[in-house]
């Protein structure tokens, strides 16, 4: 448990590392659309083109920023920037700032205290906010305190430079180059709050972040181990099925011989005594029994057998017919009568050999249900939207079941009424077996039954589906 809580934190570890690389590639991007931004007003700016000048002062301040930001997009994109590159970069910005600002103004010669009359502090906290994408409060805490060294380096140089230039009336300051000293206080104030209410909330986006990512981790992982132990449990089972078919298997191969051998046996004893009783209710008994081994080696086979074979344009009633045939066949005596109500050829596609087994136990368990009644074999083809369905069905008019019962009737080894059971044999293999072979070629079957009414079996087959 313990080990999966430490993979689980270093991954969490790792995702958070690479969502960093990704945002410091955004970072390096931005930066460099503000600074082409910056370039292109400068371009635009005709006197500053128009100097006359062989050295332009604010253009070299500007390639030098690029060249600095074209490093850091390198670093980002191979991924090898470090705790300190980010400081240092961070730092830089503000410092290439205020460098840029400082030679714009100079190449027009205009006194000091115009440096922090421009616009330029709104790019101070611009630059702020960006490093807020690395949802890391103290990248926001350093570009905060550099920012605000970089504007107070300005404010001490424009102070030195003009002392006498200062004043507290603020429509003098706006209208003049004068200095208001509050107003430079309350940039500084503002910039300071401002950082720490956004390193605030950057921290709290944090602690959600990694609560997400762990959350995310940790479900991720349960969800693994929980599919393993699933996995695991199917095999499990599917190995118990296995050996619980192998042992069926086995067991009905050993009875199937000796059986063989009795019934063979006391024929012929029945041939010197045809109406001895104990005879007769030798081979009744042994008949049945045979009939349960049997169907026990037709249902370990249908577990084995799941291979499909569609035989395509098969006729319908033929199939009917023959399985009929086959299951009359199979037994000495009948006290129903069979009928194919199907009079002409149906033509469609399914597994033959498996249709032919769910009839076979459909007519079993209508024969046992019922007692000198008819029972009918019906098909017919039935359009859906998006596919056609061969319908197959089988009613009889015996005792029928109610809704609970044909829940049962549809579990292995169950059977609907133990006297029944008794009665007239049966293990509970029919409807159970019709389904799992139903299943293996994407067929199902539908029971509708009425008590002392009947029962109709539905076994539909999809065919090509458009």
């Amino acid at each position: 448990m313990a080990q999966n809580s430490n993979d689980a934190a270093d991954k969490v570890k790792l995702l958070l590392q690479q969502e960093n690389e990704k945002t410091g590639i955004l970072i390096s991007r931005i930066k460099l659309f503000i600074i082409f931004v910056l370039f292109v007003i400068f371009y635009l700016t005709t006197k500053g083109f128009q100097e006359g000048r062989n050295f332009n002062l604010t253009l070299a301040m500007m390639l030098m920023y690029v060249v600095l930001l074209t490093a850091e997009s390198v670093l980002a994109h191979r991924r090898i920037q470090n705790r300190w590159t980010k400081h240092i970069f961070a730092v830089s910005d503000f410092v290439a700032l205020s460098a840029i600002m400082f030679s714009y103004h100079s190449q027009y010669l205009q006194p000091a205290q115009m440096f922090l009359k421009s616009p330029t502090y709104v790019y101070f906290f611009l630059f702020i906010t960006i490093q807020s994408l690395r949802t890391q409060t103290i990248y926001v805490i350093v570009s905060g305190i550099s920012a605000i060294i970089c504007w107070l380096t300005l404010f001490g140089f424009a102070l030195v430079k003009e002392p006498m230039k200062i004043t507290f009336n603020h429509l003098e300051s706006v209208s003049s180059d004068y200095i208001l000293v509050g107003a430079e206080l309350d940039k500084i104030l503002i910039l300071a709050l401002f950082t720490a209410v956004l390193a605030k909330v950057v921290r709290n986006n944090q602690k959600l972040r990694k609560q997400s990512v762990g959350y995310y981790v940790l479900t991720e992982e349960r969800s693994k181990q929980k599919n393993l132990q699933l996995h695991l449990e199917k095999e499990k089972a599917e190995e118990a099925n296995r050996a619980k078919s192998r042992f069926l298997d086995i067991i009905s191969h050993e009875l199937n011989t000796p059986l063989n051998g009795i019934l063979g046996l006391t024929q012929l004893q029945m041939l010197k005594d045809p109406e001895s009783r104990e005879l007769k209710s030798i081979m009744s008994k042994g008949q049945t029994l045979l009939s349960h081994v049997s169907r026990i080696l037709r249902f370990t086979e249908v577990e084995v057998r799941s291979a499909t074979q569609i035989d395509k344009d098969t006729d319908t009633r033929e199939v009917l017919i023959e399985a009929m045939d086959f299951y009359k066949r199979s037994k000495l005596e009948h006290i129903n009568t069979f009928c194919c109500k199907l009079q002409g050829p149906l033509i469609a596609s399914f597994d033959k050999g498996k249709v032919v087994d769910i009839i076979y136990e459909l007519l079993s368990n209508a024969d046992k249900n019922s007692n000198q009644n008819e029972i009918y074999l019906d098909a017919s083809i039935l359009d859906e939207k998006h596919y056609r369905l061969l319908v197959i069905e089988v009613t009889d008019q015996g005792r029928g079941m109610s809704e609970e019962q044909i829940l049962v009737a549809l579990e292995l080894f169950s059977q609907t009424q133990e006297t029944n059971t008794r009665e007239e044999g049966g293990i509970g293999l029919g409807l159970p077996m019709t389904k799992q072979l139903a299943a293996s070629m994407d067929a199902w079957i539908e029971i509708f039954s009425q008590k002392n009414v009947g029962t109709t079996v539905y076994l539909k087959i999809p065919q090509d589906r458009s």
